[in-house]
């Protein structure tokens, strides 16, 4: 092998790490959040420049997946677009955010009277 070569897959090897991690999907969580009478809604906002794709996910407290009755996410968000999924009345939850693109989420507890009650933002 001459040191061109050498070279030159070592400078491939370098490209193509560099540009793996935008590939890769990363996880945003919010802490479980008891509803009582109100709705959990699990809302995700693009905030950078590119479209992003954005999944979202809510569980109980052992872990059981919950269903969502209205769901907005799963496809891809326009930069400063947002998406949002509730769960029905009275569900406890905690929201998964899987996302490729740049992300703020939250967890919302939401009053059909009083509107948002309270809110907690997504973390890694």
């Amino acid at each position: 092998m001459s040191i061109r070569s050498f070279r030159f897959g070592l400078a491939l090897l370098v490209l193509a790490a560099g540009m793996a991690p935008a590939a890769r999907a990363a996880t945003l969580s919010t802490p479980l959040f008891s509803a009582g009478t109100d709705y959990l809604v699990c809302t995700a906002t693009n905030v950078g420049t590119k479209p992003a794709e954005v999944t979202v996910e809510a569980t109980d407290i052992s872990g059981n997946p919950r269903t969502f009755d209205i769901s907005t996410c799963g496809a891809t968000l326009p930069p400063r677009a947002s998406c949002y999924a509730r769960l029905e009345v009275g569900e406890d939850a905690a929201c998964f955010f899987t996302h490729r693109g740049t992300i703020k989420a939250m967890i919302q507890l939401f009053d059909t009277v009083d509107g948002v009650v309270s809110s907690v933002p997504a973390t890694r």
